[in-house]
């Protein structure tokens, strides 16, 4: 079974239909999703992250109905969204510590492939000494980490 399915997904705006029928399946790891200004990319996500509903059909994380066990769906889904970080005020190690009790799944070890990096200093959270420096990091703010 994949891990992330969407079947005959439907969405709308009052202007326009964005999505008629839309199924898909996505296994672990990276998926590239592109298009033009308003083409569907950031609803899409939303959905996905059951940020929004659809006007119908189904998305699944690992089995979980995101309209029927919204709690459960959403450990499963982690969505950075461009939007302002509602907890800037924390360090990335407390933000992380933060998301660690909201994912009980969280994976450390996972984390480091996807750190944005350079070379002064380490943002990595987790123990580990294979963490790569980083003077920056994006998560939709785009905002450098102090």
């Amino acid at each position: 079974m994949s891990r992330l399915q969407v079947r005959e997904l439907c969405f709308a705006y009052a202007e326009r239909q964005v999505f008629t029928d839309w199924s898909a399946q996505f296994d672990g790891g990276l998926a590239w999703l592109r298009g033009g200004n308003g083409s569907g990319k950031s609803t899409l996500l939303k959905l996905l992250a059951g940020a929004i509903p659809p006007g119908s059909g189904e998305v699944r994380a690992n089995g979980l109905h995101v309209s029927q066990d919204a709690m459960a769906y959403r450990r499963e889904v982690f969505w950075c969204g461009p939007g302002p970080v509602p907890f800037d005020h924390l360090s990335p190690t407390e933000y992380f510590a933060f998301l660690r009790g909201l994912y009980p799944s969280w994976n450390d070890a996972a984390l480091p492939p996807h750190i944005v990096a350079s070379r002064s200093r380490r943002i990595c959270a987790c123990p580990c000494a294979s963490c790569p420096p980083a003077r920056s990091a994006k998560c939709g703010s785009r905002r450098p980490l102090p």
